[in-house]
């Protein structure tokens, strides 16, 4: 059977500008929202050191703990190596103007997705489906309110998170979007475009609230799959952002880990970008590689339980710092 959402919500504003904005601020949603939730900046957790271990098949690369793969399955067998109950994976969502690179939640779903077979029950999807009972007028404008933050993403995310729950089914992972309360979408209209915060408390409350109850009824352990924008899945959220992630509430009841999917033609220099903690050690790697892009993936631990899986990038691409 083939679900069709009824709303979607790719809310987290790592898709909603050139950068992952969420995890140093929200200074680059758009404009028309004019009063942007407020951070402080952090007192971070250190960066990890140099892997103490390497697998096979892998080598470690920079100071920062970094692993180099030949390719993306290689690197994701890694991470489940450390045996998760719940995977929490967040991507830069795509933009306007990227179609032509293949998107992170694209390149999971033929790539690493599988690899779940057999080992993952459920997959729990930031997409939407509001209950049919809400009033009809208020569902329109929960959507029209989030058009409003997702307005710069590419139109296909919407329908590529529809393949990943399908894909998923087929084979054997049961995929589950979100359902807020009609007193929830309520709430979301009555504050309006001006203040985005409550959308992302629902997303964080209701992926929390399903992983919870997916891991309550599973007769064995199985790792529990969340999927969605990088912010949610933050173990160590930016002070003012602690109600807009799952990480640190998650990861007190389940073996947690976080893994973000970054696709490097999307990697700008910006300041957004370049407080991320594994940038400057990827950055200069790009610079000392030669002219040709490099096929090999990169995964970073640059926080305990917080991993970033770089995929290769394309042969028509420039490398990062380049694109503006």
């Amino acid at each position: 059977m083939r679900w069709t959402p009824a709303l979607c919500l790719l809310l987290a504003p790592l898709g909603c500008d050139d950068a992952p904005v969420p995890k140093p601020d929200l200074a680059t949603l758009p404009s028309a929202l004019p009063t942007e939730p407020k951070l402080e900046a952090p007192e971070p957790p250190p960066v990890l050191g140099p892997a103490e271990t390497v697998p096979a098949g892998a080598k470690a690369c920079g100071v920062a703990r970094c692993l180099e793969f030949p390719a993306p399955v290689d690197a994701f067998r890694h991470v489940l190596s450390r045996k998760p109950r719940v995977l929490a994976v967040g991507e830069a969502h795509a933009l306007k103007g990227t179609e032509d690179v293949r998107s992170s939640t694209a390149r999971f779903t033929t790539e690493l997705l599988p690899e779940l077979r057999g080992q993952a029950s459920d997959l729990i999807l930031e997409l939407w489906f509001p209950n049919p009972s809400c009033k009809k007028e208020t569902i329109k404008k929960v959507e029209a309110q989030q058009a409003v933050v997702t307005e710069r993403q590419a139109t296909s995310n919407q329908n590529e998170f529809v393949e990943l729950g399908n894909v998923a089914k087929r084979l054997g992972i049961q995929p589950k979007a979100l359902e807020p309360s009609c007193e929830d979408l309520q709430k979301i209209t009555e504050v309006g475009t001006a203040d985005i915060a409550l959308m992302l408390e629902t997303v964080a409350k209701y992926t929390a609230l399903d992983a919870r109850a997916r891991l309550a009824k599973q007769k064995e352990p199985k790792v529990i799959v969340l999927y969605g924008g990088a912010m949610h899945n933050d173990l160590h959220p930016r002070p003012g952002a602690e109600a807009w992630t799952f990480g640190p509430e998650l990861s007190r009841e389940s073996e947690y880990l976080a893994l973000d999917l970054i696709v490097p033609e999307y990697i700008k220099d910006t300041d957004a970008w370049r407080m991320m903690p594994w940038y400057e050690a990827y950055t200069e790697r790009t610079a000392k590689a030669d002219s040709k892009p490099s096929t090999a993936t990169l995964l970073y631990e640059p926080r305990a339980r917080e991993l970033v899986l770089i995929f290769p990038r394309s042969s028509a691409s420039r490398p990062a710092g380049e694109g503006r």
